[in-house]
């Protein structure tokens, strides 16, 4: 299961990963940039929201993108059950949601419109998968936005 919080971003350690390796989850985004970078000489002096703004840069108009797509209650309980698993069958998630097909599948290509998922056809069935990638990108974007613990004088 693919889980990108921004506690997991906040766990980066900029001396190196701990003994016996990172504790990323099998096959995530982070994992596949540790593995990509491992090789690649010392780790630069930055935290991890910054280490991953550097290696998956997000511009303005997908950032809005996002942020629209999941302005709407119902298309971020979509895009959950969708991270929930590998990928989900379309059929899940008609059975899954009180609404009509035609109105999940709006709410699904605004999710792909977005860049936030990403859908395989296998014959008649449509399958659905969350773009870890652009997930982490936006996380990482957004924390550069608004950064997390910094508090403002009134």
């Amino acid at each position: 299961m693919l889980r990108l919080t921004l506690a997991a971003l906040d766990s980066y350690n900029p001396m190196g990963p701990p003994r016996g390796g990172p504790s990323f989850n099998r096959g995530s985004a982070l994992q596949s940039l540790y593995r990509r970078r491992k090789h690649a000489g010392p780790y630069p002096p930055l935290g991890a929201p910054a280490f991953l703004a550097y290696h998956l840069s997000m511009d303005s108009d997908q950032f809005h993108r996002i942020s629209k797509a999941l302005a709407d209650p119902q298309r971020l309980a979509i895009l959950e059950r969708i991270a929930a698993g590998p990928e989900v069958a379309c059929a899940a998630l008609c059975d899954q949601f009180p609404v009509a097909q035609a109105t999940i599948s709006h709410h699904v290509k605004e999710l792909v419109n977005a860049g936030l998922v990403k859908v395989r056809r296998q014959a008649k069935f449509v399958f659905y998968q969350l773009q870890a990638k652009v997930w982490a990108a936006y996380l990482a974007e957004m924390q550069r936005r608004i950064p997390a613990g910094v508090r403002r004088k009134r």
